[in-house]
């Protein structure tokens, strides 16, 4: 991550994001740290390891699946989450004993909630509008 990203990060601390692809994580944090401290191909490049808690019994819109069983390699215990999938910015602490940056996320539901009511908010705006 380039230090701009993390700046931005560390400011939204509390909001929601949302992938615009697929993610994927890994449920071994020795696997995940050693994706994230591979040597970059640009030198401003900063070692990020996200933590994302996940309740199951939570979550309605956020599709993930553990694709472990299907992965050539099996030891990195992969688990994807889905195009859209929303997560709160727990925290953003550097890890001196790891030399890297540590950012808690909380896959959450309240982004598909947010979006409902904007698309709400904007077909009743047009309604009104409507000649």
């Amino acid at each position: 991550m380039d230090e701009k990203d993390l700046e931005n990060f560390k400011k939204t601390q509390g909001c929601l994001i949302s992938t615009n692809g697929f993610l994927s994580t890994s449920r071994s944090k020795n696997v995940a740290i050693k994706f994230a401290k591979k040597l970059p191909i640009h030198f401003n490049i900063i070692p990020v390891l996200y933590e994302i808690e996940c309740n199951i019994k939570e979550l309605n819109s956020i599709v993930f699946a553990d694709i472990t069983h299907l992965s050539v390699y099996a030891n990195e215990s992969e688990v994807l989450f889905g195009l859209g999938s929303t997560f709160e910015i727990m925290s953003v602490k550097e890890d001196f004993q790891l030399n890297l940056w540590i950012i808690k996320l909380r896959a959450t539901d309240n982004g598909i909630k947010i979006a409902k009511e904007y698309i709400e908010l904007n077909r009743k705006e047009e309604e009104e509008t409507s000649i």
